[in-house]
């Protein structure tokens, strides 16, 4: 699937071509969103692109295809049901990739369930985030990771 992003330039905002179903925004640093929850990402695009360079990807192939792609995100943001590679297959492959293996990893998670928090941090993630969130502490909190 080829998807229509957006790449910032020196003069002017210019359209390019990204495989694989991933749709960027402008911004300045990158950063990956990984929900195939549409209104859920839409919402998390659209706080975040006011900082990064935004990635996105509505399932778990998608999403390991945008992170070995894209220049080394900032921070990787991933729903845990994520269809076709759960989150949790989706960190392990990240931690066995060296130019992603210490990107901050935030799950979103739609249950507190103590299980999934446990997995989610044996699992690399360094921040679970309960669905639905508040936008703006969603911000604050990568930006805290990320350090911008």
């Amino acid at each position: 699937m080829t998807a229509t992003a957006w790449a910032r330039s020196p003069s002017s905002l210019k359209a390019v071509t990204i495989e694989s179903g991933i749709v960027a925004r402008p911004a300045i640093r990158p950063i990956l969103v990984a929900d195939d929850d549409a209104t859920a990402r839409s919402s998390l695009v659209e706080v975040l692109a006011a900082r990064y360079h935004v990635y996105e990807a509505v399932d778990g192939p998608a999403a390991a295809e945008a992170a070995r792609i894209m220049p080394v995100p900032a921070a990787i943001l991933c729903a845990i049901p994520l269809p076709k590679l759960d989150a949790f297959k989706l960190a392990a492959f990240l931690r066995q990739q060296p130019r992603l293996r210490n990107v901050p990893l935030v799950f979103l998670g739609d249950s507190p369930d103590p299980d999934h928090m446990n997995k989610a941090r044996l699992a690399g993630a360094r921040r679970f985030i309960l669905k639905p969130f508040v936008a703006s502490t969603v911000f604050d909190i990568v930006t805290k990771l990320t350090g911008a």
